[in-house]
């Protein structure tokens, strides 16, 4: 997580904790970046490359953006069948930076965390089978795996 968002969270809500979250380690973070590479049958273990092909086989999600008033990332996911475990990983660049949270504070303090027009967001679980990518426009996508 980037330090200015803690610091705006902090001057934002001076009696509030900012939410619990954790760096991935580079131990965890290899686990994670492998089993994403198996998942979309990557040979070449670049993460560049993953980010692309991940990329390439979202499907927009028509009618929802992150910016508008109105976005619940609950409701997003639940007009998914979507069911996310109580920890999410937030890959915030090329799989390189990850941080792990409990979902329910990242949708609690979504606006806190997601800022519109820099940061192109990542969403997933430790089952794997789905990644809910937020653009820094707003658009989301949603990949699911087979």
């Amino acid at each position: 997580m980037e330090m200015f968002k803690i610091e705006h969270f902090k001057t934002a809500y001076p009696n509030i904790e900012f939410p619990e979250f954790y760096n991935v380690d580079n131990a965890d973070l290899l686990r994670l970046q492998n089993r994403l590479f198996d998942k979309l049958n990557v040979k070449d273990r670049d993460l560049l490359k993953l980010t692309k092909t991940l990329n390439s086989r979202t499907s927009v999600i028509s009618g929802v953006n992150a910016e508008h008033e109105d976005f619940c990332l609950s409701s997003v996911l639940f007009h998914e069948n979507i069911k996310p475990n109580e920890w999410v990983y937030l890959n915030w660049y090329r799989y390189d930076q990850v941080d792990k949270m409990i979902f329910s504070e990242l949708e609690k303090y979504f606006d806190d965390i997601w800022y519109p027009s820099s940061d192109d967001l990542d969403i997933f679980d430790d089952s794997y089978a789905w990644i809910l990518s937020i653009r820094h426009y707003g658009v989301l996508s949603l990949l699911r795996f087979t």
